[in-house]
């Protein structure tokens, strides 16, 4: 599972300056963004094919390379905060991560995975944060409300909005997860288990 998801965060995760086309639109007034050169987007492209085939080492030297050719590109930044997230590398996993979310203010893959690091790192607040702005730029990605759900749930003990969140999670996946519908039943169960007693 957690292959999959770098895979798939590493395809959403374009890039240009801008925003990707199934991104949140530029905001009307603001100039359009360059466009990345033909050069950047052809290794970028070499170094998600390297993700997509397992091959992280090279995935991550041709990101790294990227990241000091073009360092307004957020896609490099972005993927290569994945890979060291997935090798358990927190510090560089932040440092990337915020650099991607510089570069590209409305990228919310960088700003759910920021999240994860952060959970990670005990930094719970700051965890809520970023997941809330990736749900500010992309009010319906699955990830980021199942993430904060798990927030409120493990961390926070805020059982009503982790439900809230963890439903929300649900209905915007195709593939339903049992595991997370079996925590929603518990979680039913815990909430008015709570009111009963607040009632009492």
């Amino acid at each position: 599972m957690w292959k999959a998801s770098i895979r798939s965060a590493a395809l959403l995760a374009c890039l240009g300056l801008g925003a990707c086309a199934s991104g949140p639109s530029t905001p009307s007034g603001t100039a359009a963004r360059a466009k990345a050169p033909p050069k950047a987007e052809a290794e970028f492209k070499q170094a998600v094919v390297a993700l997509q085939n397992g091959r992280d080492d090279d995935a991550q030297r041709l990101l790294l390379d990227l990241t000091h050719q073009y360092p307004k590109l957020a896609g490099p930044f972005t993927n290569l905060g994945l890979l060291y997230l997935k090798e358990g590398k927190l510090p560089k996993a932040q440092q990337a991560l915020l650099q991607a979310t510089t570069a590209r203010p409305d990228d919310a893959v960088a700003y759910n995975q920021l999240g994860v690091v952060y959970r990670k790192l005990g930094k719970f607040k700051q965890a809520q944060q970023a997941y809330e702005q990736a749900l500010k730029l992309k009010p319906n990605y699955a990830d980021a409300h199942l993430n904060l759900g798990i927030l409120y749930d493990v961390y926070f003990n805020d059982l009503a909005q982790a439900l809230v969140h963890y439903e929300k999670y649900e209905t915007l996946t195709a593939n339903p997860d049992k595991m997370v519908a079996k925590w929603i039943i518990d979680l039913k169960r815990r909430v008015k288990k709570q009111q009963t007693k607040a009632a009492s």
